[in-house]
């Protein structure tokens, strides 16, 4: 449900470059050109979930200043199962609250910020192509598209003032997005995308406060990934490792990883290497947004640091290796 001030209606524009076809009478817009923030491959899961004809519109409405297309579909499963729901307001009329529409407008911010995403000269809160690009031009404007996590949950919190519900859009993002690259190291990775800002050596090699353990600065919802394949021992939802993953790894040492604003696994799951298994936060014991990972090898905690610097260059090392001090401050 949107909330906001009154701004002037923002003309609709794509890019780089659009073809626009008109199929069943929706106009579909075909981005072509650069890469942007919006161009990320729909999972399997957001395949099977998003209809059809509404796919191509959330990316396109993405596209107004590149945000990532995800949210957009999120923010439209969340409000309305992307229009499949019947609770009130959804075709007609008003909830409640007073929003109308897939999106769940409200009357005064439809007027700032509607769209005619169609092309058919009527910008229709009940209209899901229109209510689509009108829930992007108002993420937009907020700022969603400035490649700023911060930013993009500050928007994501101006279309409804809850921290739930911006974590479950992001959740729900994670999900319709396929996994960010990483580089796999034979059976290993660094349990985050390559392309995750800040990760560098120089942040990989950096000392744990206490005992072997590495801990790295990442706005909340940042996808983390599975550092070597194994099952879920456990998942955790409170105490010093807040919302967390432990996994057994098949080389038969034990990977944790804590902090996370939700998990995305569950205990007995089997995971392969690189797989999402939750998205950071700060919950449990900690300072700020942050991803808490260690390693125990025969009951020992082990440094991670030498292991993050050798699979991040393709090299496999396993932790049966790796010191166990030397690594704090």
């Amino acid at each position: 449900m949107t909330k906001g001030p009154l701004l002037a209606l923002l003309l609709l524009f794509v890019t780089p470059v659009a073809v626009v076809v008109a199929v069943l009478g929706i106009l579909i817009v075909i981005v072509t050109g650069a890469a942007s923030a919006s161009s990320s491959t729909p999972s399997g899961a957001a395949l099977a979930d998003i209809p059809a004809n509404l796919l191509p519109v959330y990316q396109a409405a993405a596209e107004r200043c590149a945000m990532p297309w995800a949210v957009v579909a999120a923010v439209g499963k969340i409000e309305s199962d992307h229009g499949r729901s019947q609770a009130q307001g959804v075709h007609s009329g008003a909830n409640f609250a007073g929003a109308s529409g897939p999106m769940q407008f409200l009357a005064a911010t439809w007027r700032a910020y509607g769209v005619d995403g169609d092309g058919d000269e009527v910008a229709d809160v009940y209209n899901p192509v229109d209510a689509i690009h009108g829930a992007a031009n108002y993420l937009c404007a907020n700022g969603a598209g400035e490649g700023d996590p911060a930013r993009l949950r500050s928007a994501i919190w101006n279309y409804n003032h809850a921290e739930w519900y911006v974590n479950k859009v992001l959740a729900q993002a994670a999900e319709y997005e396929e996994a960010a690259a990483s580089t796999i190291a034979g059976d290993y990775t660094v349990p985050l995308a390559a392309s995750t800002p800040g990760l560098s050596q120089t942040a990989m090699a950096k000392p744990h406060h206490d005992y072997p353990a590495w801990d790295f600065a990442t706005p909340t919802g940042t996808p983390i990934l599975a550092a070597a394949a194994g099952m879920v021992a456990a998942t955790t939802s409170s105490g010093a490792c807040g919302n967390g993953v432990v996994i057994d790894g098949t080389d038969g040492h034990r990977y944790t990883y804590c902090h996370g604003v939700s998990t995305g696994v569950a205990r007995g799951e089997s995971v392969a290497v690189g797989q999402q298994i939750m998205l950071s936060g700060s919950s449990g014991r900690s300072t700020g947004p942050h991803l808490h990972f260690q390693i125990v090898v025969g009951g020992t905690k082990v440094c991670p640091q030498t292991l993050l610097l050798a699979w991040s260059e393709g090299i496999g090392t396993n932790p049966a290796s790796a010191p166990t001090s030397g690594c704090t401050s």
